[in-house]
């Protein structure tokens, strides 16, 4: 089922989204000889192994302002690499993060993410498949919220996919979760 869907999110502070100096668990990041912190890196192909360590990595690595490469993306699949899906949820968060992305092609298996300063505005992606809409949803949602002000995404792809959370969970459960945080 493909249809459209738009999102917004308001905000009543400018989020910065400015690199921090320490990584994720507490360390302090270590500086390339050009003065650019290297990447975290990440093993895409942990536990399942399948697109939600890149979802999560890609989230907060813009957050954070701290670049990531992720490599052996979806390795224990039947078919590794990168999905049309999860090319779109990168592409989405790289512009909300005013990033640069390497890699960043159907059927890659590593990718590098370098984010800048996350910004509001509008956006879209379509994965020109039935891809879980959802699914870019949870890619996106939080590097949105951090950016502060007004922001719209259209999204383009399924609504009930199987393996992923449907619509009605995103519209019934995580919109009203995420109401209450303000």
């Amino acid at each position: 089922l493909r249809n459209n869907m738009t999102f917004r999110l308001l905000g009543d502070s400018a989020g910065t989204g400015t690199a921090t100096s320490a990584t994720p668990g507490g360390r302090t990041a270590s500086p390339t000889s050009s003065g650019q912190q290297a990447p975290l890196q990440v093993d895409g192909s942990v536990l399942e192994g399948g697109g939600q360590i890149l979802r999560n990595s890609l989230s907060y690595a813009a957050i954070l302002g701290y670049p990531v490469r992720i490599s052996q993306i979806r390795a224990k699949r039947k078919t590794p690499g990168l999905a049309a899906q999860h090319l779109e949820s990168f592409n989405l968060v790289r512009d909300v993060a005013s990033a640069s992305l390497d890699g960043g092609k159907v059927g890659s298996c590593e990718v590098t993410f370098k984010p800048k300063k996350l910004k509001q505005g509008s956006f879209s992606a379509d994965p020109k498949t039935a891809g879980a809409i959802t699914l870019m949803v949870q890619a996106a949602v939080m590097p949105l919220a951090f950016a502060g002000g007004h922001s719209e995404v259209e999204l383009r792809g399924g609504t009930d996919v199987d393996f992923s959370p449907p619509l009605d969970f995103m519209q019934r459960v995580l919109v009203p979760c995420l109401s209450k945080m303000g």
